[in-house]
């Protein structure tokens, strides 16, 4: 992701503009396709503030996350970082459409949603994906494809909306201290996992909230009870799908191949983590999100 940027009319002629935050994490295909314009989160790691996906790329941020101990901040991006980059797209487009983390889980939409206010509500409108990582990047695929046909931004919000609520996420942490930091998993539930090697699921639900939704012993069979959830939740429907990982290449594979064979989808993009979800969710950790088709 880069830093918020401002855009020419696209060869297209959309009308809307399509933002979002860098919690988004977003296959290149689907990035290259809608170009949505990132308002970034700030991180702060050993004492020092950055901008998410401009000050460093993941790998260094992934290294220096590793030295410090997996200990770091996140904040979300300020209420006239959004107003500046609304009415610099307002001159060009004639309304925006900017989609966002679960307001369950950061701050990020009531940011999005003062801003609007500010610019003017009838031309911005602010839509909850309820969820993080890949699974905005699936919602966010869908208000790009509404845009893309020429639907109003009522109509774009609409569709958004429905495809928030066709929309999970399920995630296996590799490792439980960032978890405990952050509130996830007490600290007494974690030290009893670890001795027995028990890893957890976390699922984002509809309602935008994450919660504990199962353990297994070992992370391969987390993987694997992460892969049988998404399974269920698609029914055996057409649905789109993408991985993320945090420096956890090889499992997020193993994910893809076993759902590759049981979801009735095209492809399934792999994507790296940004700094703001790494932050989070610690190394290693692994998410799929399903998104359900009309």
């Amino acid at each position: 992701m880069s830093e918020s940027k401002s855009r020419s009319r696209p060869d297209s002629d959309a009308r809307i503009a399509l933002v979002t935050d860098s919690t988004c994490d977003l296959p290149a295909k689907v990035q290259d396709l809608y170009d949505p314009t990132v308002v970034p989160l700030h991180v702060t790691l050993g004492g020092v503030e950055y901008v998410d996906g401009v000050d460093m790329d993941n790998a260094t941020y992934y290294q220096r996350f590793r030295e410090a101990g997996q200990m770091a901040t996140s904040s979300q991006p300020s209420v006239g970082e959004f107003v500046t980059v609304y009415e610099s797209l307002l001159k060009r487009y004639d309304a925006v459409a900017s989609v966002h983390a679960s307001a369950r889980l950061s701050g990020t939409m009531e940011s999005a949603t003062l801003a609007a206010q500010k610019v003017g509500a009838d031309r911005v409108r602010v839509v909850d994906s309820r969820h993080v990582s890949v699974g905005v990047g699936l919602v966010i695929q869908a208000a790009g494809e509404a845009i893309r046909a020429g639907k109003s931004l009522q109509e774009v919000a609409q569709i958004t909306e429905t495809a928030a609520k066709n929309t999970r996420v399920y995630g296996a942490l590799f490792d439980l201290e960032v978890a405990v930091r952050g509130g996830r998993i007490s600290e007494p539930a974690a030290r009893v996992a670890e001795l027995v090697k028990l890893k957890p699921i976390i699922v984002f639900s509809e309602d935008g909230a994450a919660r504990v939704g199962g353990a297994a012993m070992g992370f391969t069979r987390a993987l694997a009870a992460m892969a049988g959830k998404a399974e269920r939740f698609a029914q055996g429907k057409p649905c789109r799908a993408a991985i993320v990982h945090v420096q956890s290449l090889e499992s997020a594979q193993f994910v893809q191949k076993r759902l590759a064979s049981s979801l009735d989808t095209g492809d399934i993009p792999l994507v790296e983590a940004g700094a703001a979800i790494t932050t989070h969710v610690g190394l290693g950790t692994v998410a799929v999100s399903v998104q359900r088709l009309q």
